[in-house]
């Protein structure tokens, strides 16, 4: 079930997306960097997002209560600094944990977020996805996203382009 995450899911957010990005991105950035990647710190930032009261959605599991996915919906604003190009809404992170993909789960987040974009009057919606990460690609193209920006920037200490995926609402 989908539904608005709450201060006390920022741990499970956390550990989604550690695991989301040591499962996707291997062989795209160094392990090294991947290794390193700590839950307890990314909680601290969620848990700061959450009490700002960011919209971030969550897929609760109905059976085992755990949380298996997020995303992490913003409104756009020109001063962010990113490519948006008329784009007036955005997800910044949608992520599934590895032993719960290919269930519907970022399918549902994903009309979620569609939805709550829709009710606040947004029409154009971004989401970028890194140009190597072939299931994250095939995923938004799959969900109707057109190729339609990129931008490159560092991670790990390594240049990577980062293609933007819109949706009109």
């Amino acid at each position: 079930m989908v539904r608005p995450a709450a201060l006390s899911d920022a741990h499970e957010i956390a550990q989604v997306q550690t695991l989301g990005w040591q499962t996707a991105y291997r062989g795209i950035l160094p392990d090294a960097f991947l290794d390193s990647l700590d839950t307890p710190e990314r909680e601290s930032r969620w848990r700061k997002q959450l009490e700002e009261d960011d919209c971030v959605w969550v897929y609760q599991d109905e059976t085992s209560g755990q949380v298996t996915g997020f995303a992490d919906c913003r409104f756009v604003h020109a001063a962010d600094g990113r490519p948006y190009q008329g784009y007036d809404c955005e997800i910044c992170a949608l992520y599934v944990h590895p032993a719960w993909q290919r269930r519907g789960i970022g399918s549902a987040l994903l009309a979620a977020a569609i939805t709550y974009f829709r009710a606040a009057g947004k029409r154009h919606m971004i989401i970028y996805c890194l140009e190597k990460n072939r299931a994250g690609r095939a995923f938004y193209e799959a969900m109707g996203g057109e190729a339609a920006a990129s931008m490159r920037r560092a991670i790990g200490g390594v240049m990577l382009t980062e293609i933007g995926f819109a949706f009109d609402l």
